[in-house]
């Protein structure tokens, strides 16, 4: 009973386990700024991308207010998990899951990842009433979200293989490339670590804390490729696959 009460303890407070030498504005100042630098894309970058582009903005622009308020409220220590429930672990894995049916426009595809948002809305209505309430971070419909996003990612690289695809376009020009490559990343480390967080306990704070800050290291990494990804085609030019 002690120890489950320590992995509550853990899970109840994970937003405030940033270790001293993290700076939390410097942290935030660049998942905005990879927002502000997303905008000029919209005007300049090929239009054949708008609708992704927008949908990855929408993700920018909701992540940079919750870590505003995460900033804000983890500072003066107020409890902010239940905002991170709904932006982080809901909100921002179905926006996630739309950009991938944008980047296949494939409709069966398409009518795949409705229902797998549907059973995923579902279970966190299941989790959210009978097992993990919004005090905590809810770790299980997280993995069940990263879950579903690693195999979108997996299934993007295997169509790498797939020459009809692309359309002899080169990877390092399509934004989706860049998106996709680091949010792999981020929500495979993230995955292992938010998979294995209720074996610790109290005691294995400083690992916590280790662990947690390179996975927000990775967040930033992502979020800044996000923003930068749509001048891929201008900054890249096309070339045949090799």
């Amino acid at each position: 009973m002690q120890a489950h009460c320590a992995r509550l303890s853990v899970l109840r407070h994970l937003r405030h386990l940033q270790s001293n030498n993290m700076n939390h504005f410097v942290y935030l100042g660049l998942i905005w700024l990879g927002l502000i630098a997303s905008i000029p894309g919209f005007f300049i970058s090929d239009n054949s991308y708008k609708k992704q582009h927008l949908n990855i903005f929408i993700i920018l622009l909701i992540i940079s207010i919750l870590e505003s308020y995460g900033t804000y409220t983890t500072l003066n220590g107020i409890n902010n998990v239940w905002a991170f429930n709904i932006v982080f672990v809901y909100l921002e894995t179905l926006l996630l899951l739309y950009f991938f049916t944008l980047v296949f426009n494939d409709p069966k595809f398409a009518r795949k990842i409705l229902i797998l948002s549907a059973i995923f809305v579902l279970w966190g209505v299941i989790n959210t009433i009978w097992i993990q309430t919004f005090d905590l971070l809810q770790t299980y419909s997280f993995i069940m979200g990263s879950f579903l996003i690693i195999g979108c990612c997996v299934y993007y690289f295997y169509k790498m293989f797939d020459e009809t695809f692309f359309k002899d376009q080169s990877l390092l020009t399509l934004p989706s490339f860049w998106v996709i490559t680091f949010v792999f990343f981020f929500y495979a480390c993230s995955f292992l670590f938010f998979a294995s967080i209720r074996l610790m306990d109290e005691s294995n704070y400083s690992l916590l804390i280790g662990i947690y800050d390179m996975i927000r290291v990775l967040g930033v990494l992502m979020y800044m490729i996000m923003g930068l990804a749509f001048y891929a085609p201008l900054i890249f030019k096309k070339k045949v696959i090799v």
